[in-house]
């Protein structure tokens, strides 16, 4: 399959390293250029003009986590989208794009969803301790609104989200959030105390106009496990789902098209005054 992928991306006027590369990020979905030279068998002297093409392309986005590059490739229905775009005839490769992409996510056999409830403040909270688990450089995606950070500043201490998120960054999990123009306001508006202990994070944010997403519940992505919690009502439910977070991060990937990418780390060093 990944011959016929190589193939077909250089019918379609990719260089040979660029269409490595491609191939490499499809089952990678995010590497830094070592990994993806070594993954891909592209020399390491030649990597970062493959990387460039495809930036050029739009198929590839260039993402700064903690001062280290790293390169992330877009879903096979979007770039196919972009590529008709251009007046390329890409819908015969998408399928096998798209398999590439789905075998590199956890094995889907016996995948029926796993659902836990967690109602009351104190097992919301609870409902976050699965996090710890990851491990560095392992990605959260995540999605909220102005509501839900309104009601979790008045639910929880100052100490307790302190607390959290030094424990978070301290784990080195990639945070990739999807927001509005309307709660990254509110959010600076938190205690100082508070946005200090985000500070430092390695945060992907993506900012949408509040008029085109209000979410009223958070929606948390990571490995094959969705979990949606609503502030307000006290209640998350926690799903273990391949197929779903598959969905949800396709989803997520179309929604942020759309969005400004802003750095959150110098949003909250400006707040600080530092």
């Amino acid at each position: 399959m990944k011959n016929t992928l190589l193939t077909a991306l250089g019918e379609f006027g990719f260089s040979k390293n660029a269409a490595r590369a491609v191939a490499a990020l499809f089952e990678l979905r995010q590497a830094t250029a070592t990994v993806i030279a070594q993954s891909a068998n592209i020399p390491r002297t030649t990597v970062y003009g493959a990387l460039a093409e495809l930036v050029g392309r739009k198929v590839v986005s260039k993402v700064k986590i903690r001062g280290k590059y790293q390169w992330e490739i877009i879903a096979p229905e979007e770039l196919g989208r972009r590529l008709r775009e251009s007046n390329v005839g890409f819908q015969g490769l998408i399928p096998a794009l798209s398999e590439i992409y789905r075998t590199s996510s956890p094995s889907r056999e016996n995948d029926i969803p796993r659902v836990s409830i967690y109602q009351g403040k104190n097992e919301v909270f609870q409902s976050y301790s699965p996090l710890l688990s990851l491990k560095k450089g392992e990605r959260i995606y995540a999605i909220e609104g102005q509501t839900s950070i309104e009601e979790k500043a008045i639910k929880y201490s100052s100490r307790e989200t302190i607390n959290w998120q030094e424990i978070i960054k301290k784990r080195g999990v990639v945070i990739e959030s999807l927001t509005n123009e309307e709660a990254v306001k509110q959010f600076l508006r938190l205690p100082k105390e508070v946005l200090a202990a985000h500070y430092g994070r390695p945060v992907i944010l993506w900012v949408l106009p509040s008029h085109f997403l209000q979410p009223a519940a958070d929606i948390i992505l990571y490995r094959n496990y969705l979990l949606q919690i609503d502030q307000a009502r006290d209640t998350a439910i926690l799903i273990k789902s391949t197929a779903l977070t598959d969905t949800y991060r396709q989803l997520f990937s179309f929604a942020k098209q759309s969005a400004k990418k802003a750095d959150l780390n110098q949003l909250i060093k400006e707040r600080l005054g530092l």
